[in-house]
């Protein structure tokens, strides 16, 4: 069984939010693909880095070809964007498009204010008819009364259900003589 393997160093991760930046940059600082895109994209801003993590970092890209391609990527997207033409914002830009943004306040749309009220008042009536006048509905007499089919079928909220003597109270068949039980199967044997 292989030790584990020990936890990175946030602060040398580019991505985490602890990264301490390029002035803390070590030598020895253990390599990810994620370190090796910001080193180059430091070496792309020709800015100073320490001359070992710079060879180690160059030996780890040239290992790995999918990182190579990144690199290329990285390199030709620098060179686009530095070779753009440089774009002068105008002075005052920046308050004009505030000025000339809508206001989105109540007190500046009455409409809706008015279309609020008058939705809350309609509102207001139409449950004050409907609990003064409830609806009145019709129900037959069992139900008036409150009596279920379920109630038949199970008389005990404890006992077993009773669906055969229910369904035959309701719907006889032609075996069943109105008012007279069935009679229980005798053991003795017919006559011959």
């Amino acid at each position: 069984m292989s030790p584990p393997d020990p936890k990175p160093d946030p602060t040398l991760d580019p991505l985490s939010d602890a990264f301490v930046g390029v002035h803390n940059l070590r030598d020895d600082a253990p390599l990810s693909d994620e370190l090796c895109l910001f080193v180059e994209s430091l070496r792309l801003d020709e800015r100073e880095l320490p001359p070992t993590l710079d060879a180690r970092v160059q030996a780890y890209v040239a290992e790995r070809p999918e990182l190579r391609r990144a690199v290329a990527e990285l390199a030709l997207h620098h060179e686009l964007l530095s070779t753009a033409p440089a774009l002068r914002v105008p002075d005052g830009f920046a308050e004009r498009v505030l000025a000339a943004r809508p206001v989105h306040t109540a007190a500046g749309r009455p409409v809706l204010r008015r279309l609020a009220a008058a939705a809350a008042l309609l509102l207001a009536v139409s449950l004050g008819w409907e609990l003064t006048h409830p609806v009145h509905t019709l129900a037959d007499a069992d139900t008036a009364r409150g009596r279920w089919i379920v109630d038949e079928l199970q008389p005990d909220p404890f006992g077993p259900l009773e669906i055969d003597a229910a369904l035959r109270e309701r719907l006889p068949g032609p075996l069943d003589a109105a008012g007279e039980p069935a009679a229980p199967p005798s053991d003795a044997e017919p006559p011959r």
